[in-house]
């Protein structure tokens, strides 16, 4: 069954429907969340983030997020100019790199949000997504991505 949303475009996909553009803030419940691993023999922390297109239409929304996902998605994300400031919103949940423990913190901050409402959080998160929405739209945030990705390229032409 084909469910139709308000201010929807039609393209399947999009992040122009009322989904993405009458929300407040946005949890985007990543694909792959685990950052502490422990494999019996070792234990180590995998690599991050990994980000999708559930990350990229709040950003193209103009919308706040909570990354429900692998640890220092915020911290990377600053690495490549974005801003985080949302106000009294408890985010230290990205340092933590214990899974359960990180999704702990993240229900504690849902358990928060009772205490702002929408339009809290709105003007709360306003000129971080403003901020986020004209970066990652101009041509200097895909230079400093690409000046990111050197060093993986480098690898990656090495194994060839």
């Amino acid at each position: 069954k084909k469910i139709s949303l308000s201010n929807d475009d039609g393209v399947d996909y999009s992040y122009q429907n009322s989904a993405y553009q009458t929300a407040a803030l946005n949890f985007t419940m990543e694909s792959y969340h685990y950052s502490f691993m422990d494999n019996g023999t070792r234990s180590y922390v995998e690599p991050g983030p990994f980000l999708t297109e559930k990350t990229w239409k709040c950003l193209l929304s103009r919308k706040a997020f909570i990354p429900v996902g692998q640890m220092h998605t915020y911290k990377w994300l600053r690495q490549l100019g974005l801003k985080f400031d949302y106000g009294e919103l408890d985010l230290d949940f990205d340092n933590e790199e214990g899974n359960l423990t990180r999704l702990e913190q993240i229900v504690n901050l849902i358990k928060s949000l009772q205490y702002w409402s929408a339009q809290d959080l709105y003007e709360m998160t306003l000129e971080s997504t403003r901020h986020n929405h004209e970066l990652v739209t101009s041509q200097k945030f895909w230079d400093v991505c690409e000046q990111s990705n050197t060093h993986a390229y480098k690898i990656l032409k090495g194994l060839a």
